[in-house]
């Protein structure tokens, strides 16, 4: 009997602590981690939409109807980007919908990475803006090439570098590099 009873009390323990690992439920994290990798892939648009309105500005011709089809091209790429930023800022909204739903840990993770991506959606915000001002510079030039103010050209093409694109894209860089190292903690989790 009372090796029976022993029996029993260890299956009881059994039971009570396969029910409370049970009732450590993080939410739904697949779902989180889904819509931040869609997040991700809208990012990796947004970043060649920006690297490709930077690099179609051409500098290094005199032909002006080159340079004007240069600009033209650069504000094509830049404005695909903020239809992208737009569309991100959309996917955002999806994704702290989702985090609402997690608990515990994931909770904590989900959070630092929703912080995080809304931070690099702003300074990605700030880029598309000095890339705007780089671009109004650049038509700048081109007016001044027309009227044969070299002198005004030249010193308006040295301020083309005088933006804080790179400032920026540094803070991005560090946000997402904060939200992956949450990411890895949250597929933990799984």
């Amino acid at each position: 009997m009372k090796k029976l009873m022993q029996i029993s009390s260890l299956l009881v323990v059994s039971i009570l602590i396969s029910a409370i690992a049970g009732c450590i439920d993080n939410g739904d994290v697949g779902t989180v981690i889904g819509n931040w990798n869609k997040i991700i892939a809208k990012q990796e648009q947004i970043v060649q939409a920006l690297d490709y309105s930077a690099s179609s500005l051409n500098t290094n011709s005199e032909d002006l109807n080159v340079l004007r089809q240069s600009a033209v091209r650069s504000n094509s790429y830049l404005e695909s980007a903020q239809r992208l930023l737009e569309e991100e800022d959309s996917l955002i909204s999806d994704f702290a919908g989702s985090t609402v739903k997690v608990k515990g840990d994931a909770k904590t993770y989900a959070d630092i990475m929703l912080i995080n991506i809304r931070e690099a959606h702003s300074n990605r915000v700030k880029v598309v803006t000095e890339q705007q001002n780089v671009i109004s510079i650049y038509q700048n030039v081109i007016t001044a090439l027309e009227s044969g103010d070299l002198d005004r050209a030249d010193t308006l093409t040295k301020s083309m570098g005088n933006n804080n694109i790179n400032i920026y894209n540094s803070k991005i860089s560090d946000s997402i590099s904060k939200a992956n190292d949450a990411v890895k903690r949250l597929e933990a989790l799984q």
